[in-house]
């Protein structure tokens, strides 16, 4: 591999083999410890000297959990907008200003045209090479390329409106959640004659106005198919994520711009058996003409961490404040 890949690829590469991971692994055990208490109500309530109650508890648990579905989608939007600014080197988008001012205001600006992308802009995003710009052994092999591709495409279209609708949802709850104060009204009982919320068990109230509390609020309800919903949306992400990240890091190792689409990833399930054989016979040819630079892979870092004072000093913190 080559030699000067450099850190970034080894912070692309880390986030492809373990972040990635933590990041679907986190909202699973919320779902699960959510499973759990919906099966045993006394489970955690009993240790919490009744300060609040199963549905509170649930409803709790259920805002962590969305809150860690909005970061994992903004994860999914600075990837897209590195890939789209053709830079895969997307760490210097987290603390740099960008067009669009600060990160939060890029991500917004993302998603609020996620819907409007083109294929061109897809293509980019997931590495895909351009039909019109590569030499094909045959025009079948060519149009099998542009036939996975649309579907492909499809796909990702039909994702990204999912969570353009979940994350402008829940925006509001992520932002009181995570900037002080937990302004939430939790795990509420649904009147009897609310119709439209009668197929949830309960609902939680944020309280969102910027000027008076009591004008504004958005609800998050729930039921064990809103948990379902958010299971789903956890594997969508973690498989749409994972693939554009593997076909970056292709293009980097091999020093291209862009690669066939792979067949061995999650897409694949729409593909036909001659699409499947004509992309291995594409690959078998695309590996031939771009292949990967021999050397021994070193990145150039040289980390300068300091030692947090709360952990040099642990043994004076770990000490109460107000029972001694």
């Amino acid at each position: 591999m080559n030699k000067d890949l450099g850190f970034d690829h080894a912070i692309l590469s880390e986030y492809s083999k373990h972040g990635i991971y933590s990041r679907i692994k986190t909202v699973q055990l919320l779902e699960a410890a959510i499973y759990n208490q919906l099966e045993s109500p006394d489970k955690i309530t009993k240790d919490l000297d009744h300060a609040l109650n199963t549905n509170q508890l649930i409803a709790t648990l259920q805002i962590v959990l969305v809150s860690q579905l909005m970061m994992f989608l903004e994860d999914v939007a600075v990837f897209c907008l590195s890939f789209l600014n053709k830079d895969w080197k997307y760490y210097q988008l987290l603390d740099n200003k960008t067009a669009e001012g600060d990160l939060g205001n890029a991500i917004g600006g993302f998603f609020k045209r996620i819907e409007s992308l083109t294929a061109e802009e897809l293509r980019q995003i997931m590495s895909y090479m351009d039909p019109d710009k590569y030499n094909f052994e045959n025009n079948t092999q060519k149009n099998y390329l542009i036939s996975v591709m649309e579907k492909n495409f499809e796909s990702t279209r039909k994702f990204f409106k999912k969570i353009a609708v979940f994350g402008d949802n829940h925006h509001e709850i992520f932002r009181r959640y995570k900037h002080a104060g937990f302004p939430f009204f939790l795990g509420m009982k649904i009147p009897d004659n609310d119709v439209s919320y009668k197929q949830f068990d309960f609902v939680t109230a944020a309280l969102v106005s910027r000027l008076d509390p009591s004008k504004e609020a958005v609800t998050i309800p729930f039921s064990k198919n809103v948990l379902i919903s958010y299971e789903n949306l956890n594997k969508d992400i973690f498989l749409f994520l994972s693939s554009i990240l593997v076909n970056k890091l292709i293009c980097v190792e091999r020093n291209v711009d862009a690669i066939p689409p792979p067949h061995m990833d999650h897409f694949n399930r729409k593909y036909s058996k001659e699409e499947i054989d004509a992309l291995k016979a594409l690959w078998t040819s695309f590996e031939k003409k771009c292949p990967v630079p021999e050397g021994n892979y070193e990145d150039d870092a040289n980390l300068q961490a300091a030692w947090p004072f709360w952990y040099v000093c642990l043994d004076e913190y770990s000490k109460p404040c107000f029972e001694e």
